[in-house]
């Protein structure tokens, strides 16, 4: 693994859609805490964070899998986007609008200094668990054209 960190993010992808649960694992360390602060900064719930988070790097997983991720792109701007549509279509779904839930920037900037003084208790669970999941998910066969 720790061979792995040093690799671009377009060598982790080829490995992980070879078959290395090491390469993903690699990416979600990579990028998971800036998909976390986003969806929490969006949803302003803890909670939803924590399933917008899940539900992205499904999305991810799933989507690399099946080669849907073009290289044309930076691959953090792609889960990026995809993060944002997660918790936008869970919004739009449930018709809450996202900016009526933010009373103001301080709520706003109390969530962002939440998560911070959060991260080293929570970074333990949030690694273990997603990664349990994803590894399932990591289990399915690539889709072949």
């Amino acid at each position: 693994m720790a061979n792995m960190i040093n690799l671009a993010d377009e060598q982790l992808i080829a490995l992980f859609t070879d078959g290395s649960d090491a390469a993903f694992e690699a990416l979600y360390k990579r990028y998971q805490g800036q998909v976390f602060s986003y969806v929490l900064k969006l949803s302003q719930d803890m909670t939803l964070a924590e399933d917008f988070s899940q539900d992205v790097w499904l999305k991810v997983v799933v989507s690399l899998r099946e080669g849907k991720y073009s290289h044309d792109n930076k691959l953090v701007n792609w889960i990026m986007s995809i993060a944002h549509n997660v918790v936008y279509d869970y919004f739009r779904r449930d018709r809450a609008p996202i900016r009526e839930q933010v009373e103001n920037i301080e709520q706003l900037n109390c969530a962002v200094d939440e998560v911070a003084e959060h991260e080293e208790v929570m970074a333990p669970a949030r690694l273990s668990l997603p990664l349990l999941s994803m590894r399932s998910a990591c289990s399915l066969p690539n889709k072949r054209a």
